[in-house]
């Protein structure tokens, strides 16, 4: 799935529904970025909130949820799970990305990855066995608590680079 348009919800009725990655490619289940940011790297879109369904892959997909400048996005009540790369990856989402009340599991690289992002929100999600829980790198403000990490395979939290945080 290919999302390219802000001011964007979209919402399921729980575990009812489900998104499952069947490719065997490396390739990411749902993807989220402005139409034209492989030809302009800063270009944007704004608020875009995901929430309350299940995207699942294999051991073969890539990560579950990739999103590519999006700010102010809003990810709520998703369970991401056994994914072949990242569970959430937040690159260059740099204007409040948000992450709340999810279930992240059992996905082979970071449960959640944020790079180069800022005012950052991680609250209430729970994490259990991704090679790392959270990766933060090259961010600002990172505001993590009441997030429950359970045996991950390699570290628990990843903080780089990383200036203001409160954990």
């Amino acid at each position: 799935l290919i999302l390219t348009n802000g001011e964007t919800r979209i919402t399921g009725a729980g575990a009812a529904t489900q998104i499952l990655n069947q490719n065997t490619n490396g390739q990411p289940a749902f993807m989220i970025h402005p139409k034209d940011k492989a030809k302009k790297k800063k270009s944007r879109i704004w608020r875009v909130q995901l929430d309350n369904f299940r995207i699942s892959g294999n051991t073969n997909s890539g990560d579950g949820i990739v999103a590519d400048g999006v700010n102010e996005i809003f990810v709520h009540g998703v369970s991401v799970d056994h994914h072949g790369g990242h569970g959430v990856n937040l690159i260059d989402c740099y204007e409040d990305p948000r992450i709340a009340d999810c279930i992240i599991t059992y996905n082979a690289r970071a449960g959640l990855n944020i790079t180069t992002s800022h005012d950052i929100v991680v609250n209430g999600n729970h994490f259990e066995e991704n090679q790392d829980a959270v990766r933060c790198i090259d961010a600002f403000n990172l505001c993590m608590n009441g997030n429950n990490v359970d045996d991950h395979l390699r570290h628990g939290i990843v903080i780089e680079n990383t200036y203001g945080s409160v954990l």
